[in-house]
């Protein structure tokens, strides 16, 4: 009688599983209605000191993000809108205001505005850049992804408070990668450049540009 139960709970779990991985293909088909979904956040604050009047005594912020999909097409739109970026007597390297689309169609994605990629740890981790890049993972071993773009803005010294000055700096990547169940493969170039003109006063700090290729390997063993 014991057997008997753990047949019939294993069976029933069973039946359970499949009808979960059940797909109506014919319904997904007709199904193709735009769907539009996202949200928004805002955040304000005052500020007010009799010593300190290097800041703006208001500053707000707004981030959201808005969602288009249809069947197996998605375009996510985010944004970052805020007056921090002047509310303050120095400058740094990035924007605060920020805007990202990121369409996918299948296993083609597409990173359009202000975005974030990685290739690997010693390359482009998840630096913020200004631009376009792509992934494609299509279905097989081959993979490919690549970027283009900004990744610091121009910012003059600030001798005041220690600043140094930072040079706009453009940079460009690829990745190749071969992934298998036991081994993985990628091939990897990037290329970074900081613009001489970017800096209108004078500054000790200099530009500088750098070629980093990588080859991967890695051998999963079973």
């Amino acid at each position: 009688m014991k057997y008997k139960s753990l047949l019939a709970l294993f069976l029933a779990f069973l039946s359970i599983h499949i009808q979960a991985q059940h797909l109506d293909f014919e319904a997904i088909a007709k199904d193709t209605k735009l769907r539009v979904n996202g949200g928004v956040n805002a955040n304000a604050m005052y500020y007010n000191s009799n010593t300190d009047k290097s800041r703006e005594p208001f500053t707000y912020m707004l981030t959201g993000s808005i969602n288009f999909s249809m069947l197996t097409f998605s375009m996510p739109f985010n944004y970052t809108i805020t007056n921090q970026n002047d509310a303050f007597n120095y400058k740094v390297p990035f924007d605060f205001n920020r805007f990202s689309l990121t369409p996918k169609y299948k296993w083609i994605k597409a990173y359009i505005g202000d975005n974030a990629m990685t290739f690997s740890p010693y390359t482009l981790n998840g630096h913020p850049f200004r631009g376009f890049g792509v992934e494609l993972t299509p279905r097989g071993a081959f993979k490919y992804s690549a970027m283009g773009g900004r990744l610091l803005k121009a910012v003059e010294a600030n001798d005041s408070i220690g600043l140094p000055a930072v040079y706009e700096r453009y940079g460009y990547g690829t990745k190749l990668g071969f992934d298998k169940e036991r081994y993985k493969v990628e091939a990897i170039g990037f290329y970074a450049k900081d613009r001489a003109n970017s800096i209108k006063n004078y500054t000790d700090v200099t530009p500088m540009l750098n070629y980093v290729g990588v080859n991967r390997q890695q051998k999963v063993d079973t």
